[in-house]
C-alpha cells in the first residue's frame, strides 16, 4: 500500500521510517477500524515500549511520534492526508513499464521535509514533537531543522501556521493569582503543554478572546486538556470570529466533547474562510466540576 498510495509509485519516506515504522500505526488503525479493540490494545501495549536505533539510539517511533499524531491530530484522516499531500506536491515524473505509464516519485524526502509534510497532514506545527521524539539530527547527522526551513520555502502550499502568539489574550474570569500566576490565563497560550489555565468557580458563559493586530483565517484549532480531574475539562463550546468586537460570527461549535487522557491535544478543523482580527472561545459547559481548566488553546491558519 505504502509504495503505491494515491496511485504514485515509491515511498519518499521509506528511507526515514525504514521497513516499517509506518506499518505499526497503520496496523493499530486497522484493528480499530475492524472493531477489534482487544487486538488494538494488545498492539498498543506491544509497541509503546519498542525502540529503534534510527535516527538515534533509543527512538520510540510509535510512542513519541506516530501515536501522538494519531491520538491528537485526527487519527486515520491525518494518516491518509500525509500520502495525499505527497501525491499533490512531492516531485514526480512519469515512467513506463512497457505496458502502462504511471507517476513515480523522483527521490526520497529529507527529514525536514518529512516533518513539514506531517505537519501539513496534522494541520499543526509538529517541530517540537519531532525534536522530542528524534532530536535535531537525522540519521546521517544533519540538522533537520535547517532542512525544515528550506522545506517551507520549497513546498509553500503546505500550510499549518500557528498564529496564536501574535494575539493578546483576555478572559472574562481570571485565575485568583492573576494572568501571570502558575495557573493564570497566560498559561493557556504559552505553547507549553505541561502548564495550564485554572479557574475556580466555573462561570456561566466563560469567554477567552485573542485579539490580533491584523486579520487571520483560522482553519483549525487545538485544545489540550489539563493534567488532572477530567470533570474540569471543557465539554461544549463555540469558536467565534469578529473584526470589531461587537458583531460575532460562529466559526465552529462543539457539544459533548471528551478528552480521553490528561494533557491530550485534540485538533478541530473548521470550514472557515473569513479572516478575523478577533477570535473568541466561548465555553458553555464543562464535565461537571465547579472548576475549569485547560492546558493550551492554539489557533492555526490552515
Amino acid at each position: 500500500m505504502e509504495g503505491a498510495s494515491k496511485g504514485v509509485h515509491n515511498s519518499p519516506a521509506f528511507g526515514i521510517w525504514h521497513d516499517s515504522k509506518w506499518m505499526e500505526i497503520y496496523q493499530y488503525d486497522v484493528y480499530l477500524g475492524l472493531g477489534r479493540t482487544s487486538d488494538a490494545t494488545r498492539w498498543y501495549n506491544l509497541k509503546i515500549p519498542t525502540t529503534d536505533g534510527f535516527p538515534r539510539s533509543g527512538t520510540h517511533w510509535f510512542r513519541d511520534w506516530f501515536y501522538p499524531i494519531y491520538n491528537g491530530y485526527g487519527g486515520k484522516t491525518t494518516l491518509n492526508k500525509f500520502f495525499t499531500l505527497l501525491a499533490q506536491y512531492f516531485p514526480k515524473h512519469t515512467v513506463s513499464n512497457g505496458t502502462f505509464s504511471f507517476p513515480e516519485y523522483t527521490r526520497g524526502m529529507n527529514f525536514g521535509e518529512f516533518v513539514h509534510f506531517w505537519s501539513g497532514a496534522a494541520g499543526a506545527d509538529l517541530k517540537q514533537l519531532a525534536l522530542t521524539a528524534f532530536g535535531n539530527l537525522d540519521e546521517s547527522g544533519n540538522d533537520w531543522t535547517v532542512q525544515l526551513t528550506q522545506a517551507k520555502i520549497d513546498f509553500p502550499s503546505i500550510k499549518y501556521t500557528d498564529f496564536t502568539s501574535l494575539g493578546t489574550l483576555s478572559v472574562t474570569k481570571e485565575n485568583s493569582g492573576g494572568s501571570g500566576a502558575v495557573e493564570g490565563s497566560s498559561k493557556l497560550v504559552d505553547n507549553n503543554y505541561s502548564t495550564k489555565f485554572f479557574v475556580g468557580g466555573f462561570p456561566a458563559g466563560f469567554e477567552m478572546q485573542l485579539t490580533f493586530p491584523t486579520s487571520h483565517i483560522m482553519g483549525s484549532y487545538t485544545i489540550t486538556s489539563g493534567n488532572d480531574l477530567p470533570d474540569r475539562d471543557p465539554k461544549s463550546w463555540q469558536l467565534l470570529g469578529s473584526n470589531n468586537g461587537t458583531t460575532w460570527y460562529v466559526v465552529d461549535a462543539r457539544t459533548n466533547q471528551a478528552f480521553a487522557s490528561r494533557n491530550q491535544t485534540r485538533l478541530f478543523r473548521t470550514t472557515n474562510t473569513t479572516a478575523f482580527t478577533r477570535y473568541k472561545w466561548y465555553v458553555s459547559a464543562n464535565n461537571g466540576s465547579v472548576d475549569w481548566q485547560a492546558s493550551e488553546w492554539r489557533l492555526i491558519e490552515y
